[in-house]
């Protein structure tokens, strides 16, 4: 069996395949090559990963940076992989990496405000930023395209997460001043409330502004308008931690956030555990959306 080794070269903005080298794998040197060429399954996937790189060529907007993330990971794939079940692993993540790249980009829609039309939001899948660090980090990075009701294009917000595309955006009024805003989820962390970017609507600008006085790290919609809850770990000592939920409130007069009820697992389970339900059953809708 012969294996034709691939790799992908950017050249003024062009894509230009070709092949490395043509090696009989009775010859091969270096290990993943001796793995690959022993395993058929491994070589069924290494033409997968290499039709699914070629789609991925024609549909995302950085070719540069999918020539970087590829090759940053086939360098920490030969690092980190020394057996053929490392290297099936590896390679599946990849290629299904890849084909979520070359996706079409979710959109969705949100009334700003009545005066204002209706909005869209296209999420598009631009990079797969954690092959750098790892074969198995699912680290993403997306683009809103926000255009107005006219279809203008009116901004571009650029988001690093580890959640899939349509987990990525939640579009709710989060400040209370009767302008739609977006919540932007970054990942999970032990708990299932998601760690968030907001993002306000500015009616000055007509842009979405990143709300950087946000207090929190997790921002969920409160029962309570123009206010949000946040959730925390706190360490107690000796690996042992209570969790703590607080809901904060925007001021539209001051435009400052203030604390409100705050309710611990140690303290007030039955407060906690009120408020725990009701986010959870938040999150269950938006991740159903």
């Amino acid at each position: 069996m012969k294996r034709i080794p691939w790799i992908i070269l950017g050249c003024l903005g062009l894509l230009i395949t070709v092949q490395a080298a043509s090696f009989d794998c009775s010859k091969a040197e270096g290990q993943v090559d001796k793995i690959i060429c022993s395993s058929e399954k491994l070589s069924i996937l290494d033409d997968k990963l290499g039709d699914a790189y070629a789609k991925a060529v024609t549909r995302v907007l950085d070719v540069n940076s999918l020539n970087i993330e590829q090759r940053n990971w086939l360098k920490v794939r030969n690092i980190e992989c020394t057996n053929e079940k490392c290297l099936v692993n590896a390679y599946e993540i990849r290629i299904r990496a890849l084909l979520e790249e070359s996706a079409p980009p979710i959109t969705k829609y949100m009334v700003i405000n009545k005066k204002l039309g209706k909005f869209r939001v296209e999420i598009k899948t631009t990079g797969y930023q954690g092959s750098q660090y790892s074969i198995y980090n699912k680290f993403r990075s997306y683009a809103l395209l926000i255009f107005d009701q006219d279809g203008k294009q009116l901004q571009i917000i650029n988001v690093d997460t580890t959640v899939s595309q349509d987990q990525l955006l939640s579009i709710i009024d989060m400040d209370g001043d009767g302008y739609t805003d977006l919540s932007v989820t970054i990942g999970y962390g032990a708990g299932p409330f998601p760690f968030t970017e907001l993002y306000r609507y500015i009616k000055a600008t007509n842009l979405f502004e990143k709300d950087k006085s946000f207090p929190g790290e997790t921002a969920t919609p409160s029962e309570h308008k123009g206010c949000v809850y946040t959730q925390e770990r706190v360490s107690l000592g000796d690996a042992v931690y209570d969790y703590r939920m607080t809901e904060w409130c925007l001021s539209q007069d001051t435009g400052e956030w203030s604390a409100g009820t705050s309710c611990s697992l140690s303290d007030d389970n039955e407060c906690f555990s009120r408020i725990d339900d009701y986010l959870r059953g938040w999150v269950a809708h938006h991740q159903g959306e």
